[in-house]
């Protein structure tokens, strides 16, 4: 019976990364791809917030992406600027950049809601504004 169980933690440990995911939670929670660390919004009407799905829902299905965005470190409901469920086909949205202010760091987070509700972790990432009147 030890031979068994040896076996099976060799062969998780084994999986690509990311398949470890899917076997503990069915809804894989997005990878972020920016912003990610600072952004000049010099002449910049929108910014561009982007994100990686393992699993794409199809339109038929329903679901979305919990998008917020924070002003600063801490991802509390008050801190909060922007909020929007996105559609799950989609892998990026532009924000007006009017919501930032330059030398000022901000926080964001993602997950993936299915059509039956059943959701991913909570993706996240700081970034700080540069550029513009700092």
């Amino acid at each position: 019976m030890r031979g068994c169980n040896f076996l099976l933690l060799a062969t998780f440990a084994m999986m690509p990364f990311g398949a470890h995911d899917s076997l503990l939670s069915d809804v894989p929670k997005p990878r972020i791809i920016a912003p990610c660390d600072t952004v000049d919004i010099t002449g910049k009407s929108t910014i561009e917030f982007k994100w990686y799905s393992y699993m794409r829902a199809t339109a038929a299905k329903g679901g979305y992406f919990d998008l917020r965005i924070f002003k600063g470190t801490d991802m509390y409901e008050s801190n909060m600027i922007f909020k929007q469920q996105v559609d799950p086909q989609k892998s990026s949205i532009e924000v007006d950049a009017k919501l930032f202010e330059p030398g000022q760091a901000y926080s964001w987070q993602i997950r993936q809601v299915k059509y039956d509700l059943r959701k991913s972790d909570w993706a996240y990432e700081t970034f700080k504004m540069v550029g513009g009147n700092e």
